[in-house]
């Protein structure tokens, strides 16, 4: 399969096809027929290796959308299970070569909208830390972006524990407004409510400190926030505070 270098938005939409080793016939990639099984927990075992595009090209920002589309196609945004199969595909400015080993039948279409920023929102009412629909929140957003199982999993601990530090220590008056944006480069958390920002210390309190004091607990949890994310902020404007976490992708 070859993708042609296009101008503005690239679209990028693939159909493969492969025969089955008992018949030449097709079903749906997640539909059953008499005798056969869903093909869907075969399409989660395929493992799609990263693309290896010049790094902080143009390219390179359609590869890596082309690979989280791709995982997401193939597992529903689930993850992979215990990889079977490899995915390989190899990219230049000029052209894109996919090649697939997958010895059961498949019929995939895939379109793909390159650059485009996805943004999420949600309000909390203030003293309610709901952890369930917190990272219920950032499970399915995820899912749904294709973003790395990883970058989620830091992206909700982070969200969870400052919306627990900021309820229990920064007096929050009215709802916390949250809001999460991923591209293939990067998802950014916000968390904004009128109250005193949140402190984020570079350096671990000491054993003595945490023991001390609720304010050394919340130094602690502050400081572990930052280890979790790859860029930290905390700003304080007019009353009104915002937590910004970023994460690489």
């Amino acid at each position: 399969m070859w993708l042609s270098k296009t101008r503005g938005p690239i679209r990028f939409a693939a159909a493969l096809a492969l025969a089955g080793l008992c018949g030449a016939c097709f079903q749906p990639m997640y539909g059953e027929r008499a005798g056969v099984g869903s093909i869907a927990p075969v399409m989660r075992g395929v493992d799609v290796a990263p693309i290896n595009t010049p790094r902080g090209t143009r390219i390179d920002r359609v590869g890596v959308e082309v690979r989280n589309n791709i995982i997401f196609a193939l597992t529903g945004g689930s993850g992979i299970t215990s990889p079977t199969h490899r995915l390989n595909i190899s990219m230049s400015s000029q052209q894109l070569q996919v090649i697939v080993d997958v010895p059961r039948q498949l019929n995939l279409n895939l379109i793909f909208r390159i650059g485009v920023r996805k943004v999420r929102n949600l309000v909390l009412p203030a003293g309610r830390v709901d952890s369930v629909a917190l990272e219920q929140f950032m499970d399915e957003n995820g899912a749904s972006w294709g973003a790395r199982r990883d970058v989620i999993e830091h992206a909700s601990f982070n969200l969870t524990q400052s919306i627990e530090t900021i309820s229990e220590g920064c007096d929050p008056q009215g709802p916390l407004e949250i809001t999460a944006s991923f591209d293939e480069f990067s998802l950014d958390v916000r968390v904004s409510y009128a109250g005193k920002p949140l402190e984020l210390p570079e350096k671990r309190p000491t054993n003595e400190e945490i023991m001390a004091s609720e304010d050394g607990q919340r130094r602690l949890a502050g400081y572990m926030l930052r280890r979790y994310a790859d860029r930290v902020s905390a700003t304080n404007k007019s009353g009104r505070s915002t937590i910004h976490f970023h994460f690489d992708h």
